[in-house]
């Protein structure tokens, strides 16, 4: 019976030392005033507004570039013919028009009338002259009256033949009704704003770095098929890394927003701080994976906190210790 006995109280001693260790270091993560994080980066996503096929790259990943730099083009062959019909509609439009405020018949048209006008007044000169001269004759009793009344209808029939040449002439040269020439020039503002959105299309073909920084990934590379808005470089702009950490409840009222904190990792520069930016409201659960000694405590807060130097020799994802300053004013 004692030979059973002694194994279970072994155990026993063991699970309580374990215990007792276990809590004493929990005791001491609570209330040492440091805690483990990483570096996270606050990248920029850039794709293109439309789908299409990268026609090419113009830089790689860990490539530095400056705001506005060409970082890769889509395939411009459909957008380019489009940009042609707009330009082609443009012209089309604007002949119309112009053809409207223009004359009704072209000048070829207007020379001919004329000409018939110039032939229809020498007849009517013709018949002035006739009638001119039966109406002497006719009042000395020499002619009679039906040659008189044969030569006045001639006249007068020459006069509506000059007259009636003159109004088309006039005819001619009057512009298109005001209806059909604001008409047209709708149709011209119609083609014009098709055309500047083409122009626009083809433009954004062209996907420029829309902040200056680090290239950290490419996710697609040349002759693949993109959709719209997806991500094909992700971007690191210098000064955008902040540390994350977590912070066990016990001392989570020690940190408020715009807290000074320091920051202590493998070649970090000396004193490098950052101020406290977000605290989660709500306690979650030690992450699965945690970069300290020992296991955390099992409820802890999301901190973050903003570098205040660019610190250039840090990367996203590099484990860090977290403390509050030890020098200066905290809060300044």
């Amino acid at each position: 019976m004692g030979r059973k006995i002694l194994p279970v109280l072994i155990l026993a001693a063991i699970a309580g030392f374990a215990g007792y260790e276990y809590y004493t270091a929990h005791q001491d993560i609570q209330h040492s005033g440091e805690y483990q994080g990483y570096l996270e980066g606050e990248f920029v996503l850039v794709g293109a507004e439309q789908s299409g096929r990268i026609a090419r790259e113009d830089v790689a990943e860990g490539a530095a570039v400056q705001k506005d730099a060409i970082l890769f083009e889509l395939d411009r062959d459909l957008a380019k013919a489009s940009l042609a019909e707009r330009r082609a509609a443009v012209e089309r439009a604007r002949a119309q028009l112009g053809n409207l405020k223009a004359a009704q018949q072209r000048p070829e048209q207007i020379d001919v009338l004329q000409a018939t006008q110039r032939r229809f007044q020498a007849d009517l000169d013709l018949a002035v002259l006739e009638l001119r001269r039966l109406e002497d004759l006719y009042r000395r009793k020499v002619a009679s009256k039906e040659q008189f009344d044969r030569a006045r209808t001639q006249f007068l029939k020459a006069k509506a033949a000059r007259d009636e040449i003159r109004r088309q002439i006039v005819l001619a040269r009057l512009p298109a009704r005001q209806r059909l020439v604001a008409a047209a020039e709708a149709e011209l503002r119609i083609a014009g704003a098709a055309l500047h959105q083409a122009q626009i299309v083809v433009e954004k073909l062209t996907i420029r770095a829309p902040v200056s920084g680090e290239v950290q990934e490419v996710f697609f590379r040349a002759g693949e098929v993109i959709s719209a808005g997806q991500p094909v470089f992700s971007i690191l702009p210098a000064g955008k890394l902040k540390a994350l950490f977590f912070v066990p409840e016990a001392r989570r009222a020690l940190l408020q927003k715009g807290t000074r904190v320091e920051i202590l990792c493998d070649n970090c520069p000396d004193h490098l701080t950052a101020r406290v930016s977000f605290i989660a409201q709500e306690a979650e659960y030690t992450p699965p994976v945690i970069f300290g000694p020992v296991e955390r405590a099992k409820l802890v807060f999301r901190v973050e906190a903003r570098l205040e130097a660019s610190g250039a020799a840090l990367s996203p994802g590099q484990p860090v210790t977290v403390r509050r300053a030890s020098f200066g004013d905290e809060q300044k």
